[in-house]
């Protein structure tokens, strides 16, 4: 048996599988059997990272037509498949892109007549019961546009633009768009941040991060309660740390969470990454739950 020092390299990859097998199996399993595997396969190891090849087996002849040996290829086309997937995940975003602008602008206009008329008739009633009907309804319309601006956030494919951010101002502002969403959903909402923490990200996806976590506390406090926003700086770290005092997650759903999250989990977990951050929850039945997210200082 000869075989050149890549093929080697790639025999010995022991840890990558194939239906249990591994790549040097599979291949003495195509010599005995004469299989012949015409699609690339995909070899996965303990960590789920993926081994991409191509085999290829031909029988050679003599100039009797007498066989006296194989020619076995070992193409690794991993960089290959990932690019090709690339491609087609990025023609999709273009597409689901058009897509969520036209939804958005279509669902915006009538919820912004929505919005003026119901607060047009809160003005004119003299009803208590009727003005809380109408504070509920504008809060329901700013959340269903906060949710437009997530799937527009989720396909809009937009170069990041790195700064300092000054975390407590940063905190005042989501608290300000907040406001009165907090207030028409009877929740408190605080900020805990010293003053002089920066952090080198982009604000537009930080902000973005924290309306997303912000949107599924409120979604998770049914009679209102508390929603706190921290940040701590460290010597070589900065955390930020939204905690809630909601329901809380069951434990079978926290790890449906952690396996494909929701929309606005997986928007969270794409723009951490992008800032170099990492992603941390916690949540018990009736304990609230804790969003921690760190980045490097």
């Amino acid at each position: 048996l000869l075989s050149n020092s890549r093929a080697q390299n790639l025999l010995a990859k022991s840890e990558y599988r194939y239906e249990g097998k591994s790549l040097s199996a599979l291949l003495e399993e195509s010599l005995k059997n004469q299989k012949v595997f015409y699609d690339p396969i995909r070899l996965l190891d303990g960590r789920s990272r993926r081994l991409d090849v191509e085999l290829g087996v031909w029988r050679l002849l003599d100039e009797d037509q007498k066989p006296w040996g194989v020619l076995c290829t070992i193409d690794d086309i991993t960089y290959r498949k990932m690019m090709e997937e690339q491609a087609v995940q990025d023609e999709k975003l273009v597409y689901a892109g058009k897509l969520a602008a036209e939804l958005a602008h279509e669902i915006r206009n009538p919820l912004a007549g929505i919005r003026v008329g119901v607060q047009v008739v809160e003005r004119h009633s003299s009803s208590e019961t009727d003005r809380k009907l109408c504070e509920t309804i504008i809060g329901e319309v700013d959340r269903i546009n906060l949710l437009v601006e997530n799937l527009c956030h989720l396909t809009r494919q937009r170069k990041l633009q790195k700064t300092l951010i000054d975390v407590a101002e940063l905190y005042q502002e989501v608290s300000l768009l907040y406001s009165k969403i907090a207030e028409n959903s009877h929740i408190e909402l605080l900020s805990d941040a010293p003053p002089g923490i920066l952090l080198y990200a982009d604000k537009s996806a930080v902000k973005q991060v924290l309306i997303n976590l912000i949107n599924n506390s409120i979604k998770a406090m049914k009679t209102g309660g508390t929603i706190v926003m921290k940040a701590r700086a460290q010597e070589s770290r900065i955390l930020l740390c939204l905690s809630d005092d909601g329901e809380g997650i069951p434990p079978e759903k926290m790890k449906a969470k952690s396996r494909n999250g929701g929309m606005g989990l997986s928007i969270v977990s794409q723009l951490l990454q992008k800032n170099d951050g990492t992603f941390r929850l916690e949540s018990a039945p009736g304990k609230g739950t804790k969003a921690m997210m760190t980045f490097p200082r």
